[in-house]
C-alpha cells in the first residue's frame, strides 16, 4: 500500500505541483485547500505525512498543528 501525503495549502496550484511530484513517486495524495477542513481531512485520509503551509487565511498553519497534537492523530 503507498504511503498518503496529506497537503494542506491555501494555494491549489502550489498543491496541485506538490501532489503531481509525489504521486509520480507513487505516493496516495490529497490537498486540502481550506484550513478549516484540515482536521476532518487529517481523520478521514489517515496520512502518513502532512505537508503544512503555515501562513493560510482565517487559520494558520500553527493553529492546525496544534489541533492535531491536541487530537493526538498521527503525532508518533
Amino acid at each position: 500500500m503507498p504511503e498518503k501525503i496529506l497537503i494542506i495549502d491555501d494555494d491549489l496550484s502550489i498543491g496541485e505541483v506538490m501532489s503531481q511530484y509525489f504521486e509520480d513517486l507513487k505516493y496516495k495524495t490529497r490537498i486540502e485547500i481550506n484550513p478549516q477542513n484540515a482536521m476532518a481531512a487529517v481523520k478521514s485520509f489517515n496520512p502518513d505525512f502532512i505537508f503544512l503551509d503555515l501562513k493560510m487565511p482565517r487559520k494558520n498553519g500553527l493553529a492546525v498543528l496544534k489541533e492535531i497534537k491536541k487530537n493526538k492523530i498521527n503525532t508518533y
